[in-house]
């Protein structure tokens, strides 16, 4: 069995509860594995598919795609947590930064887990381990998740007994059938496990006011303004009174200059994220009810006249490159790799209130939208924290995507001379440049008035690796 995932896999996790239904299923089908591939290789695993918002007309796997996954793909095999016997996987899941193969034992029926680095990952993995054969990475044209009628037929005519019945409960999703055993509180070994409810204490609400610090400027004295900044100020000034009853007021009036500074507009997430950088002396905010009240000051109708307006962003400003585990290059404003690598230090956090101590402010306030919801109230300090919990955050979407960012800022010739726009099958377009230009692209940096330096391990945790 050879692998065809960085990095190796995790040992299987129990999902919390067990399937004697498709495990019988599929330790038939493990056990005639070289026949069915022999003699019935079409023949659908109904319960096998790639499943994901992306990949929704993606069908099931066949028979014969699957045994090649069992022996190809480490990540589709391993020891159970529980009985110690073979599970395999059969199901895949997950979004662009977090995905997960669902397996099952095929001794004692546990269904069982582990993750990958996305489903990017996932799919080459599968693209990979099929490679040279005729089936297809999308599967079959077989409805996923259908009766597997057709399989328990050709099993029961190479000999097997015992099969389930193919309406049986246990072959339709979900296939953790039931939760996990209640604990017995009275057994000594399980005193751990129970904890004295947390008191009630009142919940605080959002913050009103942020707080202040100095512009960020250019060498020159320029006020630092991305595109996101001058359309939000070019869009508050056109409000009566330069005054936006909401958030989502103040991102609709910014949209028509965002279109004349990019391609295509952003995503909301991406304008959102923008307005908690808002500095404090250009627009002034203040909670009303469940909404945010937005009004223009008068050093927020000078900044945008005062900002470079060039292709870039600024020059002379310091960035770091690196290269990342997949050969391609990566820059980013050194200030936002330390934000962003503060804030992927927090994100371990185990309560709300120890996030917010270790979080960037701003990525605090979007991961409370994200999660609770613009008109809802902070969560409890002791609330638990999970990062999975935080809308978009498994997709990919949230926290910004450095190689996405890299098409705002970094100048168009250098984009042309070593890089080219691709579009992911997720999250839109990304900068793509090869490891092999790395010097070269550093140097052209440099040549423009960049400060450059490179620094792979804090890029590639700042990149979600």
């Amino acid at each position: 069995m050879t692998s065809v995932h960085y990095p190796p896999p995790q040992p299987w996790e129990s999902a919390g509860g067990h399937n004697p239904d498709l495990a019988q299923l599929l330790a038939a089908t493990w056990r005639q594995g070289s026949r069915l591939a022999a003699l019935y290789p079409w023949v659908p695993v109904t319960a096998a598919t790639v499943a994901s918002p992306f990949t929704g007309g993606w069908g099931a796997f066949r028979v014969g795609a699957m045994v090649l996954l069992w022996s190809r793909w480490d990540y589709t095999r391993g020891a159970c947590p529980e009985c110690h016997g073979e599970g395999i996987g059969f199901t895949f899941a997950g979004g662009l930064s977090l995905a997960y193969v669902t397996g099952v034992c095929l001794s004692c029926g546990l269904v069982v887990h582990r993750t990958a680095h996305g489903l990017g990952a996932v799919v080459s993995g599968i693209r990979q381990a099929l490679q040279g054969t005729p089936y297809p990475v999308s599967g079959s044209q077989t409805r996923a998740h259908s009766p597997p009628v057709a399989l328990i037929a050709v099993l029961a005519e190479l000999g097997e007994t015992g099969l389930p019945d193919p309406r049986a409960p246990g072959l339709a999703p979900p296939y953790v059938r039931c939760s996990k055993p209640q604990e017995d509180t009275t057994n000594a070994g399980h005193a751990h496990d129970t904890s004295e409810e947390a008191p009630v204490v009142p919940r605080p609400r959002a913050p009103k006011t942020r707080d202040r610090h100095p512009e960020r400027l250019t060498r020159d004295g320029a006020v630092l303004l991305s595109h996101n900044h001058i359309s939000l100020l070019q869009g508050l000034l056109d409000r009566p009174g330069g005054r936006a009853k909401s958030k989502r007021d103040l991102i609709a009036a910014a949209q028509p200059y965002v279109r004349r500074y990019r391609a295509s507009p952003p995503s909301w997430w991406t304008m959102n994220l923008a307005t908690y950088t808002l500095h404090p002396s250009w627009v002034n905010w203040r909670r009303k009810g469940g909404r945010l009240i937005y009004r223009l000051l008068a050093r927020g109708t000078r900044a945008p006249g005062e900002s470079i307006q060039v292709e870039r962003p600024v020059s002379g400003f310091n960035i770091v490159a690196g290269v990342l585990v997949d050969a391609s290059v990566v820059m980013i404003p050194e200030d936002e790799a330390m934000v962003l690598d503060q804030l992927y230090d927090a994100l371990g956090a185990r309560t709300w209130g120890e996030f917010r101590q270790q979080a960037p402010e701003a990525w605090y306030q979007s991961a409370l939208e994200r999660t609770f919801g613009e008109e809802d109230e902070a969560p409890d300090p002791v609330t638990p924290f999970d990062r999975e919990q935080i809308w978009g955050y498994c997709d990919g979407d949230w926290p910004a995507w450095p190689q996405q960012r890299m098409l705002e800022w970094v100048p168009k010739q250098v984009q042309a001379d070593f890089g080219n726009a691709e579009a992911s099958c997720i999250n839109g377009s990304f900068l793509s440049i090869e490891a092999m230009h790395v010097d070269k692209v550093i140097a052209a940096m440099e040549a423009l008035g960049y400060r450059c330096r490179r620094d792979d391990d804090l890029v590639a945790r700042v990149s979600g690796y």
